[in-house]
Parts: C-alpha cells; structure tokens; sequence
C-alpha cells in the first residue's frame, strides 16, 4: 500500500467508465480520477498520494486518491524490448538512380552510401484480440472515432510496441481538434520507434516497406501538429529528420521545409507542376517497382542483364537518369514518353545487334565526337524516320491493293472501266 503524501510512478494502462486505470512497476493497479486533465496510454505518471480506497471486490482494483505532480512519454518503462530491426542491404542513390536523377532528386544524399533498414514486427496478438481490432478499426471508419477510442487504448496499453494504434489514436484527437492530445500520441509513437533506431545518420527507411509506413507517417503528424501548436523550430527539425531518413519523400517533407526555411529542396511541387515531371508519377505498368539497378545513357549497360528486364523497368531507369533533360527542355508528359519509348527502342536494338548497322552506326556517330546519349538520340530519329518510311510504303501498298481490287471487281461485273 503506498504511503500518504508519498510520490509514486504510475503507467497509464486503459480507461474504465471515465478513470484511469493505472498500473505500478510490481503490476498492481488501480483506479484513478485524474479530473480535467488528460493522459495517453502508456503515459507515465508521477502521483502523490492523498488516499486509498478499498475495493470491495477482488476482480476490482483499489481507487487511488492523490495529484499528479508530472507525466512523460517514456516508452522504455513500458516496453519489455524494442520492435526488431532489420538490414536490407545497402542503398545509394549514385549506383541504383545514375549520377543524374541522384544529382537531380537526392543531392543531399549523393555522397554517401546508407544502411537500408525495416522495422520488424514479430510479436502479435492473439486471434480473438485481432478479430476485435480489425471489426473496431472497420466500425472506427463507418461511424464514430470516439466509439473505438477505449478499446485502442486498452489495446496499445497491452501491447505498447503497437505504433500504428498510435499513429490511431492521434489522428482521432487531431480530427476532433484535441491538439495537444493528438500531439501526445504522434510523440509516444515515435519514441517507441525510435529506441530500435542507431544514434547514427547512416541509414534510410524504405517507405515501400509496410514495417516503414507507420513510423514515417507518426513523423510527418508529429511534424504537422508540432506547426499546429505554434512549434516552428520543433517542426523544422521534425521534417529534417523525416526527409533524412526516407529521401523518397512520399509525405512531401522537403516542400514544407522549403516553406518554413527558404531552403532550397529538389523536386518541389512548383517544379513539379511547371514540368510535370516526377520520378514517382504514373509512367509505368508497375509504378512502385524497386529500383536496384542503375543506368547511365552514356556508360554501355550489361546487355544481358538489360534484356532480360521488363519494358516498363527499362523505361523507368531511363526515366530516372532524364530528369534533367526533362526539365531543361520543359518537356510533357505525352513528349516523355515518346522520348522513352525510342531511347528503350535503341538501346534493345545495340543490345541484341539487331539490326546489325545500329552498333555500326553508334560507333561511328561517337569517333565523329558525340557522346554515347547524344549517339542514342540522334539513332532515335534515324529509327523514327525509318518507321515513317515504312508506315508511307504500307499505305501506298495498300492504296494500289485497293486499287487493283477494285478494278478486278469491275471485270468480274462486266463493267466498263
């Protein structure tokens, strides 16, 4: 029993009829009026003791009487262990994009070579608990947010390594303007994430990884709502931090910081808008295909290795080393593609020596001092004027087909022609 006028520490494990249910580090528990103040699941709390209440019955818990004196978000007096990390091998933006598109997209990243990391998520709940989240998520979506809000908070306070409840439970209280609530859980996620990350700033989070999205999109709430309550200089360095990690950008942390900065930050929405060119729009069958491979048009590719891709993967590492191509000469969309689709045209055509006076032309056109990309364009419209050629021919020929076709008819009809 906990002496009067004593100050003791407390976790917030769930909400019972408008108390807090709150749990000391031996695992006893009780349950606690905290008035108008309001805490999270998993907040730690610092509690002098006014009084304690019995309770009647052992499947209750004792009613503890006293005043909170201060709270934290510490995520390690809640977590048995971290969440599990995993290296994915290595990532650099020079060798898998090509010096150009890494120049153009990721300058702030191009002089290193950084550990590809995933959070790993290896412990779960039991079948009945999941069937009960998934059917609240679902009623969260359809209904009323606040109908789900005691039982998420029952559940992260269960299962504390549960950063997307979280990311949850704080777009809840951001949708209903609880800022200061919201601002809460976006924080205990990504402290909770955190403690699996290396103090080091030699690694990305791949947005494309599913163990990725959660934590990213707690940084960029945290970010957000940071601006909400009038922290500037906390939101700044929030979205630093989350365009650091993923360069890919998928939230757009570069265009904020832009915004609050005036620095300068690739790939900006403005740009994007008077270019229409971006790395991550819909050019391709597989828009999210991995990139592992680089190309630079003026370096000879593997050609075994090229053949074998895909069309639309050829295409998307053309794409990439183009940018500033594309930029440079403010080309659309439609003038994108066909540029694409000629440049993988060419480069199919030197890689299989079909036809064969591609190479020797290609030889040529560089002793004459053309680089080899200058070389591709040039065999480009060599190749073009040569299926207009063609396409002329077909329609001649089938104009003189119809022609005698017709006067074959007109035999066969017995009329004069």
């Amino acid at each position: 029993m906990p002496l009067i006028n004593s100050v003791i520490q407390l976790i917030v494990k769930a909400k019972k009829n408008g108390s807090l249910l709150l749990q000391e580090a031996d695992g006893t528990s009780y349950l606690f009026d905290c008035g108008r103040d309001e805490f999270i699941a998993n907040e730690t709390l610092h509690v002098r003791v006014d009084g304690l209440e019995r309770s009647a019955s052992a499947d209750h818990p004792d009613r503890l009487f006293g005043v909170v004196v201060d709270s934290e978000l510490n995520p390690r007096a809640v977590l048995s262990k971290p969440i599990a990390i995993e290296e994915q091998g290595m990532w650099n933006p020079l060798t898998q994009y090509g010096p150009t598109a890494a120049n153009d997209c990721f300058p702030m990243h191009t002089d290193r070579v950084f550990r590809r990391l995933v959070f790993v998520f290896d412990e779960i709940l039991d079948k009945k608990e999941l069937i009960e989240v998934n059917r609240e998520f679902d009623l969260a979506d359809q209904v009323d947010p606040d109908r789900a809000k005691e039982l998420f908070y029952q559940i992260v306070g269960k299962y504390p390594w549960m950063i997307d409840v979280y990311l949850f439970l704080g777009e809840i209280e951001e949708s209903k303007e609880r800022f200061n609530l919201a601002y809460k859980y976006y924080l205990m996620g990504c402290r909770t994430a955190e403690l699996s990350l290396p103090d080091t700033d030699d690694y990305v989070l791949n947005y494309q990884e599913d163990g990725n999205r959660n934590y990213l999109s707690l940084l960029h709430s945290l970010g957000n709502i940071r601006l909400r309550l009038g922290d500037r200089e906390g939101a700044v360095e929030t979205f630093k931090r989350s365009y650091h990690i993923s360069p890919q950008d998928p939230g757009g942390a570069r265009n904020i910081l832009m915004r609050l900065t005036g620095e300068k930050y690739p790939w900006t929405e403005k740009e994007r808008s008077e270019t229409s060119v971006d790395p991550y729009s819909v050019f391709f069958s597989y828009p999210d295909i991995p990139i592992r491979d680089g190309y630079d048009p003026d370096v000879r590719p593997d050609y075994d290795a090229w053949l074998k891709w895909e069309s639309s993967y050829r295409k998307l590492l053309i794409f990439l080393s183009h940018t500033q191509y594309f930029n440079e000469r403010k080309m659309d969309k439609d003038a994108i593609r066909h540029h694409l689709t000629f440049h993988e045209m060419v480069e199919g055509c030197i890689a299989r020596n079909s036809p064969r006076e591609f190479r020797r032309e290609m030889v040529r056109l560089m002793v004459e001092g053309n680089s080899r990309h200058d070389a591709i364009h040039i065999l480009s419209d060599m190749l073009l004027d040569r299926l207009k050629a063609m396409q002329k021919d077909a329609e001649t020929g089938a104009e003189a087909d119809g022609e005698a076709e017709t006067e074959a008819s007109g035999i066969g009809s017995g009329e004069s022609i």
